[in-house]
């Protein structure tokens, strides 16, 4: 958050009603665009951010499925970067790499423990870890299990206004490599849950005129990934491939419940995202009779399978359980080159990249009462609106130019696209 023209927002904005987004938290702000503009990934995999439903209350924010002891290193690029990374990329892309065991390990080193527990005064949050990692011939690994939990911001105001949070998280990380020759293969298990449960605040309740407002947040993001990584000796027409498999499971719940003494409504809404995915790329570093070039080409392919269900209950009988949003399964396919070419004071990188989307959307009964529940009685299920599908492509370019004048002076210039499917 300290580097020029990124910002970072840690924490989400306290409201009584809960109209500004929880999803705000942690939040990347570059070079003044945010939200699903910035693409997030580890190890590859995108983390959304999802803001389903008639306003922001729902939204769960990318914080929800990241855990900072799992990381081994994070990586910005400031702008466009489409050409390389697809949909979202927009404002700039946030690559996190998880953690391996040479970010522990010494030269030489074959075991060893870390322990660590980073406090914050700000909410008074802490994370106790333990983390080993080992090396033994081929075969290596890191393991690593954190709990911790936080508060409410510290904020400067009377307490009165401050609501009452309770915060837990918990998680499992396990990374284990073989090397055989010039090929490493690795298996990753991550596993984190974020749960929280605020108390809406005093000065908040008297104006609504509540005796209480609950609201409880349960996150859950589990992925297994298999990938490998090849790399030559010798200078052939591949010198590097890489890619892997992966399945990333994400589960957002949220409990909100009010009670003004005489009736106590409560909603129920459980997010459900199953991502299946893979990607493919090809490394080859060649040369002509003037120039150095490094060529990198592949393709990634994702499927995500999304839902959401709410249900909402008035004095524990319920009202009504449907979906605000259609059932939806996107399938993604994209293939890209860049060629970084190297010619005296000069580097010139070139990039394209094809997008294919499909986006379907179905309809079942649950949604159709949405129109139900939301907005009275109908006469027809049409009244709710049938989901449309859709299918769409893209074509991105990139083209940018370094000229070295000195060792430590250079001039630069780059044109490029983000786009965001919709």
């Amino acid at each position: 958050k300290y580097d020029a023209s990124i910002s970072s927002q840690d924490f989400s904005r306290s409201d009584g009603s809960r109209t500004y987004a929880t999803g705000d938290k942690g939040n990347i702000n570059i070079r003044g665009l945010e939200g699903n503009r910035v693409l997030t990934l580890i190890d590859g995999i995108p983390i959304p951010r999802f803001s389903y439903g008639r306003n922001g209350t729902y939204a769960a924010s990318r914080l929800n499925y990241i855990d900072f002891n799992n990381l081994g290193n994070v990586e910005v690029l400031k702008g466009p970067g489409s050409s390389l990374y697809g949909s979202d990329a927009m404002a700039g892309v946030v690559s996190l790499r998880g953690l391996r065991p040479d970010d522990l390990l010494q030269d030489n080193q074959p075991s060893t423990f870390e322990i660590s527990s980073p406090y914050n005064s700000q909410n008074s949050a802490y994370q106790p870890s333990l983390k080993y990692a080992f090396r033994d011939n081929d075969i290596a690994g890191v393991f690593s299990i954190s709990k911790g939990a936080y508060s409410e911001l510290k904020r400067n105001t009377d307490s009165k206004y401050i609501n009452d949070v309770d915060g837990d998280i918990d998680s499992y990380y396990v990374k284990l490599i073989k090397t055989s020759g010039n090929t490493e293969y690795n298996i990753t298990f991550e596993n984190i849950n974020k749960d929280a449960t605020t108390l809406g605040s005093s000065y908040y309740k008297a104006e609504e005129s509540l005796d209480s407002q609950t609201d409880i947040r349960e996150s859950e993001r589990t992925r297994i990934s298999l990938g490998f990584n090849y790399k030559s000796d010798n200078d052939k027409f591949i010198d590097q491939v890489s890619g892997q498999v992966y399945s990333n499971v994400m589960e957002n719940k949220s409990n909100y419940e009010t009670n003004d003494g005489s009736t106590k409504e409560n909603t129920k809404v459980d997010l459900d995202q199953v991502m299946l995915g893979g990607n493919l790329q090809f490394i080859n570093n060649f040369k002509t009779k003037n120039t150095n070039q490094k060529l990198t080409y592949g393709f990634e392919l994702n499927h995500n399978d999304a839902q959401r269900i709410r249900e909402e209950f008035t004095d524990d009988a319920s009202t009504g359980s449907y979906k605000s949003n259609p059932d939806s399964d996107v399938l993604k396919l994209g293939f890209y080159v860049q060629d970084e070419i190297k010619y005296k004071k000069w580097d010139l990188i070139t990039g394209i990249r094809y997008d294919a989307n499909n986006i379907n959307a179905y309809a079942d009964d649950k949604w159709y009462d949405s129109k139900k529940v939301t907005f009275g009685a109908f006469l027809n299920n049409e009244a709710a609106g049938k989901p449309i599908s859709k299918d769409f492509s893209h074509i991105t370019p990139s083209i940018a130019a370094i000229y070295k004048l000195k060792n430590n002076i250079n001039f630069y210039g780059k044109y490029s696209m983000g786009y965001r499917a919709p």
